[in-house]
């Protein structure tokens, strides 16, 4: 949209209306450390009830999991059980190109104690 705006103010020389939407920023939970077996939770709070998408990667890029949450009243659970130990990033993204959902990054370690 807001490609579209900009050629339209471009061919018609008028002040245009500006379509493109403002971008809902997520507020993201998770832990920052776990032990090997423990869930990794994460809760996303939004402003408006947008479609997420949580993906979890590991530390040499692999998509280790990705989960489409049900959204209720602007907030959001996943719980993703059986992660080896290592790092990993959650990303919080919209579900299709042009989402005005930002995106949000975290990292979490799952600690192993065991030698």
């Amino acid at each position: 949209p807001a490609a579209l705006d900009e050629i339209e103010g471009v061919l018609t020389g008028q002040a245009v209306i500006v379509r493109a939407l403002l971008p809902v920023k997520p507020t993201v939970t998770t832990p920052e450390l776990l032990l090997a077996g423990e869930p990794l939770t994460v809760d996303v709070d939004l402003p408006a009830n947008h479609a997420i998408k949580i993906t979890v990667t590991s530390e040499t890029g692999r998509e280790v999991d990705r989960r489409v949450p049900r959204i209720s009243h602007g907030h959001a659970h996943a719980t993703i059980t059986d992660l080896p130990p290592g790092a990993y990033t959650i990303d919080v993204t919209g579900t299709a190109p042009g989402s005005p959902i930002a995106p949000v990054s975290s990292d979490v370690i799952i600690w192993d104690p065991q030698p």
